[in-house]
């Protein structure tokens, strides 16, 4: 009997390691006149000039693609970009990517097995990260922000669950990677890592959420859209059959692909949305352009679409930190959030494990310890890392801040200040306690709730901020103000003493069109900024005026420190099309706190 399980099972890993072969492809590039170019694909780059590229033993997946030709001027030659986009490789085939005279990447997919072996780009190492982690949840967090990146085909997903202890976590995870999946029509092979219910549950899912699981054949409305010459039949052939199906972001973009001209890739994008079951993933969509005009033309369409929702709450917070990929992103957003709130040790502790790595934890909560409202149990915090050192480093840090809480009973005064029948009285008591004291700013908050008319809460105010240790929360204490005027006041107070006038959006916005130059255009934007009261929401519509990517950059920094609400200033990000703005502005801001 042993004998045979032995043997089932060695039958068993032979027969995936030759599926696995089976899934391996190859792909062949070249230009309309058969010219010497170079490329990168993915993170290869062929330096040696050729009129013929073909790269074997390639695992099926999404590859980024840059074609690069000689290029000849007054100063000698140079290498220019001709094409930059996305390739999708399907398994077991051969792609040929032909880029014509339009700049446009035309693909001709033929199927071929190719029994090559297994090219794991970074994927063994992704599985062992995924296996070191404790928990389910931690692993399935992981693999869900690896497949966002790198999408996966069918045994990849399989090999991924495999990795789960529950079932239950295996469904999850199959459920979400479909969207992400270079394979669907073979996604059957994820079942082998599943229980029958599972499977069933599994199978429904797809069925009521992804109309092309069951009824859309991509591959034919494909064949229907190259039979078409011009690229006005082909929109009307795909607007036609897509009307009644709700399709994942991947099929969409390999429709929108087939288009000779962007402005038609661009009409068919926006119209295909309503019909997209992964929104989320829309942005792939950005990589069917090379002119940033369509880009953000296709941007702001996605963003009018979604307008923008900052986490109204704990839960909500977490929603969104958790569907950011990029670690930076993550700590801005959660240091943003809670500059405005007061959050209990455990719920410091939450936030800490959505982070992927131990130094971003540690980061946030050396910041998190100011907005803390139970101190005495931080120390529970120090569950939310493995290395002894990092636990060290948050201990002493907290220890050299020298703020003992015990030398001032803050319900002890309250207590005190509330047996006082006048404000008179009250200000008197309050402001000979806090003397020569460390106050925050959540109580100097709670004692000015305690005084009946504004004009004494201002004054104590204005005298607290003197011995508050978290001054760059002190613009809570605004909230405490029941009249907008002495809200105003305080706002001027803030800004030492400075008043500035509200800013009309609009009349701004048509002040720095009429400019011809961007280096003036930003001189004007950033004295706007520096006398008025300029939001986020209106930093944002100023950065749309500018052309280029370093402009926006620039101003978002200036503009930084005279937005009137901080907390909300990822809402700028939106504004940028790269990611490595986004990074460096929020390393930026990170700097400045």
């Amino acid at each position: 009997m042993k004998k045979i399980i032995i043997i089932s099972f060695l039958i068993s890993i032979l027969s995936f390691d030759t599926y696995s072969q089976r899934y391996m492809s190859s792909l062949t590039v070249k230009i309309w006149n058969n010219s010497f170019f170079t490329a990168k694909i993915g993170n290869n780059f062929f330096k040696t000039p050729t009129n013929k590229l073909k790269m074997n033993k390639l695992e099926p997946g999404r590859y980024e693609i840059e074609i690069y030709q000689k290029s000849f001027n007054y100063y000698g030659t140079n290498n220019q970009l001709v094409y930059k986009g996305i390739v999708d490789i399907p398994n077991s085939s051969h792609v040929v990517a032909k880029l014509d005279r339009f700049k446009a990447l035309k693909l001709i997919i033929k199927n071929k097995t190719v029994h090559t072996g297994k090219n794991d780009f970074n994927f063994k190492k992704l599985k062992h990260k995924i296996r070191s982690l404790y928990s389910d949840n931690d692993k399935l967090r992981k693999a869900k922000n690896a497949i966002k990146k790198h999408n996966f085909n069918s045994y990849q997903i399989y090999e991924i669950m495999l990795l789960f202890y529950s079932d239950n976590v295996r469904l999850k995870f199959a459920k979400y990677a479909y969207d992400y999946c270079t394979d669907t029509e073979k996604y059957n092979v994820v079942n082998s890592a599943l229980t029958r219910r599972s499977i069933r549950e599994l199978r429904l899912y797809l069925s009521n959420n992804n109309n092309d699981y069951n009824n859309f054949n991509i591959k034919t409305l494909k064949q229907k859209i190259r039979h078409k010459t011009s690229d006005k039949d082909k929109l009307i052939t795909a607007k036609n059959e897509i009307t009644s199906h709700k399709l994942s972001s991947n099929t969409i973009y390999e429709i929108a692909m087939l288009f000779g001209f962007e402005s038609t890739r661009l009409e068919f994008i926006k119209d295909a949305y309503n019909n997209c079951n992964d929104k989320h993933n829309y942005k792939i969509m950005y990589n069917a352009f090379e002119n940033n005009r369509n880009i953000n033309d296709l941007k702001s369409f996605i963003n009018s679409k979604n307008n923008y929702n900052k986490p109204s709450n704990f839960y909500s917070l977490k929603q969104k930190i958790n569907s950011e990929y990029d670690e930076q992103n993550k700590l801005a957003i959660a240091k943003n959030w809670i500059t405005t709130k007061k959050l209990a040790a455990t719920q410091i502790y939450e936030l800490l494990m959505l982070f992927s790595y131990e130094t971003t934890r540690l980061d946030f909560a050396k910041y998190a310890y100011d907005y803390c409202s139970d101190t005495d149990n931080y120390s529970y915090l120090n569950k939310a890392f493995s290395n002894s050192r990092n636990i060290n480093e948050l201990n002493n840090y907290i220890s050299a801040k020298h703020i003992k809480p015990q030398k001032f009973n803050i319900e002890n005064l309250k207590n005190r200040i509330k047996r006082k029948s006048s404000d008179v009285d009250k200000l008197t008591l309050a402001k000979n306690e806090i003397n020569s004291q460390k106050i925050s700013s959540n109580d100097v908050y709670e004692i000015l709730l305690l005084f009946n008319k504004d004009e004494y809460k201002f004054e104590f105010a204005k005298y607290a901020y003197n011995f508050c240790y978290d001054k760059k929360r002190y613009y809570i204490v605004k909230d405490a103000f029941s009249n907008q005027e002495y809200k105003d006041n305080f706002n001027v107070f803030m800004n030492g003493g400075k008043t500035k006038n509200n800013v009309n959006i609009e009349q701004v916005k048509e002040q720095i069109k009429i400019i011809s130059f961007e280096s003036d255009k930003l001189k004007t934007a950033k004295t706007i900024a520096s006398t008025s009261k300029i939001s986020s929401s209106d930093i944002y519509e100023i950065m749309k005026l500018f052309s280029f990517e370093s402009t926006k950059l620039n101003y978002a920094k200036y503009a930084y420190d005279y937005c009137i609400d901080k907390q909300s200033y990822h809402i700028v990000n939106k504004g940028f099309t790269f990611n490595n703005s986004k990074i460096e502005l929020n390393n930026y801001i990170l700097r400045k706190r």
